[in-house]
């Protein structure tokens, strides 16, 4: 698994809350050219969280899974949008550290 899927995934908890906010926006998994539309068009946290969710409840499969999958999908596709996860990452991990 890559790198960039790895850290992805260990924070998918994180992420789960901001799903509740969001909307489906597909009635299946979103493919790795939608997630990274869906980015480009809000490149937010909220959008990538959305979408991780959507693919783990479409496919019935664990947030963790579904969070290196589309960790995986953004760093194949793009990479442009990692900085912007990692910036998230980090503040959420130095915040539950307080």
């Amino acid at each position: 698994m890559k790198a960039h899927a790895v850290v992805v995934a260990a924070a998918t908890p994180m992420f789960c809350l901001a799903f509740l906010l969001a909307p489906a926006a597909w009635a299946s998994p979103p493919t790795p050219q939608q997630v990274c539309d869906a980015l480009d068009a809000d490149p937010e946290p909220s959008t990538f969280i959305s979408l991780l969710l959507e693919a783990a409840q479409d496919e019935g499969i664990s947030t963790t899974a579904a969070g290196a999958q589309m960790g995986a999908y953004v760093g194949d596709r793009c990479p442009r949008h990692l900085p912007m996860l990692e910036r998230y990452l980090a503040d959420r991990q130095e915040a539950s550290q307080r």
